[in-house]
């Protein structure tokens, strides 16, 4: 079925880009024709269409049959546009830009997808909205075996999208007498089933990758995050995405 005035977005990962770029999509609906938002994401997160709230936009799997995905798998850098479709290959923002306007940042990758639409992402987290599974999060809770009236240390040590996934190197050590809890990827287990176990850890240690973004919209205090390595602890453009009194570690 072909509908009109569509916006297709490619940024099919990682899931805080997805997170983090919510706006770019709603204020093109606002502000445009194009109602209808076809986002194709990777395998991993072909469940968003259950936890992100926004009308007329569709998380598809990419590996699935779509409207204009010939023009999706070309994989065209620069926005294209007619009457009647709009293409944002946010994906290859900082291919295009090279660095982003507010800090003139090479690794501000996630502002350059704003900077190619001509959007702010200012207030961006105003836009992120998700539902939350409490059945699924109780059920994670008592599979890891937490009781969340002692305290305990929410620890991530993993970036990037599973299976395509890295570990930080040096491990984190909070070294503050406190449980341990680790995040890994489980089977059958998404982000969004965590919610719970974030939302009562005493302190939460993370690299920094899509749970910052997640942790913001919860407004979470006693947040740690460590950068992935050198060429991104010195990244204003990346501080300057959230508002929050965290601690930002090497």
């Amino acid at each position: 079925m072909q509908l009109d005035k569509v916006c297709l977005i490619r940024q099919p990962g990682g899931l805080g880009d997805i997170i983090f770029c919510q706006k770019i999509a709603k204020k093109i609906q606002t502000n445009t024709e194009y109602k209808t938002v076809i986002w194709p994401v990777a395998p991993a997160y072909a469940y968003l269409n259950k936890y992100l709230i926004g009308e007329n936009v569709n998380y598809c799997d990419e590996r699935e049959a779509f409207p204009h995905k010939e023009v999706y798998l070309s994989r065209q850098p620069n926005i294209l546009q007619s009457d009647t479709f709009l293409y944002l290959p946010l994906e290859s923002a900082n291919h295009v830009l090279k660095t982003c306007k507010c800090h003139n940042d090479p690794v501000g990758n996630g502002v350059m997808k704003y900077d190619l639409c001509s959007i702010s992402s200012e207030d961006w987290v105003d836009y992120f909205e998700f539902r939350r599974d409490e059945n699924r999060e109780d059920h994670l809770v008592k599979a890891l075996g937490i009781d969340l009236r002692e305290p305990y240390n929410l620890i991530n040590e993993n970036f990037g999208t599973f299976p395509h996934f890295c570990v930080r190197e040096p491990k984190i050590n909070p070294n503050n007498g406190l449980k341990n809890i680790y995040m890994n990827f489980y089977e059958g287990v998404i982000l969004f089933d965590w919610i719970k176990v974030f939302e009562n850890a005493t302190e939460i240690h993370t690299v920094e990758t899509c749970l910052p973004y997640l942790f913001e919209k919860m407004k979470l205090k006693n947040v740690f995050v460590y950068w992935k390595n050198d060429v991104f602890k010195n990244a204003a453009c990346l501080r300057a995405q959230y508002k929050s009194d965290w601690n930002f570690l090497d």
